[in-house]
């Protein structure tokens, strides 16, 4: 990294020999400075030149850092400018924080963020978490841990941490794991490679598994049969108290299958699914959320700025864009991009094209809107859209006009399935390369499928739903692009065209849409591993025809989950046979 810095107030760099008034020793190393400009940038040598030593000292000794470190200081100091590895870094942030230089910690923390990887993160939380105030760096070390613990736990940073600091991190709602089970292996591993001292932390860092949220068989047949589990009475307590929880939420069957007492309180996800539509029945369109982890919809918002069906939605870098369209007056070509962050709204360049009901995804950090339908017209039409540039460009037209497709990207490629042809639902499929701006054919799909959903999974794309002319359709297949076909997968547990699909985490879920009969509001989702379709709650506010797209990175993703301090307790007839602690957010 190099850091470059304004010459100091006199307007020189003080380099030359004549200059140097001041030697600072470290061991054996000696190093010639000059007193002013070391205490223009540091309120620590300040402090030590003029209140520190006698008015004639020339030699100061520092012994809380190494030379090499001190030398890294004294050329920022002096020359305005430094360069650090990502092996030094760290110490050279604490001193630059032991010696108060703003400016360098400033340029450190930035190099830091963007060089946060498993193999510093850990280093990095705890190298900063005692220094006052707490930086950036370390709240957003931290995260990086919790985000990425599933990868740390196989890595030899994970054994660096202390039975508190291991406590720290297992606590939080924002730990990123898929499966309950792999906080209690993770403490295991931590145990079994610490000293024999560690293991009485045992009970106290399986305080923080959220043991309810285990399966009750993965309970009786690996948790209470371990070792250090069945010869610890605090944990053999903790295990009761979660089995008998499981049971009441069984017993119980709330509309909300989770509780905020610690034991069955759900981990916040990283990724969320956004659905945008309208409410049957009324002009309101809403955005609402889905939180996997609680299986529970919340509304985001209702005021989405335009009043056109059949939009469809992508996400892109903490934003949400609504594409195209059909009001009441007219097929559009209006874009409108909501921020994440702010929840505001603001409209973007138009498409070239009007397009009804367009079939959009992104590729390289770039928006595209294929095909869709202009005054009842089906389109071959598509364009890009460059954030940068803020401006849509067309590409080269698809070989066939559709309308009510759908499309995924995998590998730099635009896989674009089925639709309407003006005259019947299609079978074919084709896809898009960038690099040559060139459309190509491929294996025609098995079933026609018009108002399908597409979506790219497991190193599959999936063409589900749709109508094929006669009667909508349940079935699933998956196209393999190594063997360029097409394979059946278990249908749909419900018949459904013109939904919203997307893909979070390991399943594909299906939103919405309509049966051939009525508009619904039921939402399944699809686990590859299994080749099996699954019931989550129904959709809440929007009923029909909706976009969903994945969502996920976003500095305020609570926003997007269901408000763990807002799920029930337990019932009141239900005893605990310890009290759980409320729980508390994390001190750096």
């Amino acid at each position: 990294m190099t850091a470059d810095r304004e010459a100091t107030d006199s307007g020189e760099k003080h380099t030359g020999k004549s200059d140097f008034n001041a030697v600072i020793k470290v061991g054996d190393v000696e190093f010639q400075v000059h007193k002013d400009v070391l205490g223009n940038c540091s309120e620590f040598f300040r402090a030590l030149f003029k209140n520190w030593s006698v008015p004639d000292q020339r030699e100061f000794t520092i012994s809380v850092v190494s030379s090499d470190v001190m030398k890294v200081i004294i050329d920022f100091m002096c020359d305005g400018c430094v360069s650090v590895t990502e092996e030094n870094l760290l110490d050279v942030v604490l001193a630059a924080d032991f010696f108060n230089i703003a400016e360098m910690i400033d340029r450190c923390n930035s190099f830091l963020e963007k060089h946060l990887s498993l193999g510093n993160c850990i280093s990095v939380w705890k190298g900063t978490r005692f220094l006052h105030p707490v930086p950036p760096i370390c709240r957003k070390a931290f995260t990086y841990v919790t985000t990425h613990f599933e990868e740390l736990v196989s890595s030899k940073e994970f054994f660096q941490l202390t039975a508190e600091e291991l406590t720290l991190v297992l606590e939080r709602d924002e730990l990123n794991v898929r499966e309950e089970n792999n906080v209690f292996e993770a403490i295991l591993r931590w145990v079994d490679q610490n000293s024999e001292e560690q293991k009485p932390q045992l009970a106290k860092l399986l305080s923080k598994v959220r043991l309810a949220l285990l399966p009750l068989d993965y309970i009786s047949s690996t948790v209470i049969t371990n070792d250090l589990v069945s010869s610890d009475p605090d944990s053999l307590v903790m295990v009761k108290d979660a089995t008998q929880t499981i049971r009441v939420i069984k017993t119980f069957r709330p509309k909300v299958l989770a509780f905020r007492n610690l034991l069955g309180r759900p981990r916040l996800s990283t990724i969320t699914l956004l659905a945008c539509g309208m409410l049957m029945g009324s002009s309101l369109y809403y955005i609402v959320s889905y939180d996997i982890r609680v299986d529970s919809w919340i509304t985001v918002t209702s005021s989405l700025p335009t009043q056109c069906e059949r939009f469809a939605v992508v996400f892109l870098e903490g934003f949400l864009y609504c594409i195209g369209g059909y009001t009441k007056l007219a097929v559009t070509n209006k874009v409108y991009r909501f921020d994440l962050s702010t929840q505001t709204w603001r409209q973007m360049p138009d498409m070239n094209d009007r397009r009804d009901n367009p079939a959009v995804t992104v590729l390289a950090g770039q928006i595209y809107a294929i095909g869709g339908s202009c005054r009842r017209h089906p389109l071959k039409s598509a364009e890009r859209y460059r954030p940068k540039e803020q401006q849509w460009r067309l590409i080269a037209p698809m070989n066939e006009c559709r309308s009510y497709t759908s499309c995924a990207s995998y590998r730099n490629m635009i896989y674009v399935c089925g639709g309407f042809n003006g005259r019947l639902p299609l079978q074919s499929a084709e896809c898009y390369c960038p690099d040559q701006d060139q459309w190509t054919t491929i294996a025609s799909m098995m079933s026609r499928r018009a108002g399908l959903g597409v979506i790219a999974h497991a190193d599959r794309i999936y063409a589900v739903g749709g109508a094929n002319g006669r009667k909508v359709l349940s079935t699933v297949e998956a196209y393999n692009p190594k063997t360029q076909s097409w394979k059946a997968a278990s249908p749909m547990l419900s018949p459904r065209k013109s939904f919203g699909i997307a893909a979070v985490e390991d399943c594909i879920y299906a939103v919405g849409g309509f049966n051939g009969r009525s508009f619904i509001r039921a939402v399944e989702y699809y686990s590859p591993d299994k080749d099996a379709w699954s019931v989550a709650r129904n959709i809440k506010n929007i009923s029909g025809t909706c976009g969903c797209c994945a969502v996920q990175g976003l500095s305020n993703m609570g926003d997007y989950m269901f408000p763990r301090d807002c799920l029930p307790s337990l019932p009141s007839q239900y005893h605990m046979s310890r009290q759980i602690q409320p729980y508390k957010s994390v001190v750096y």
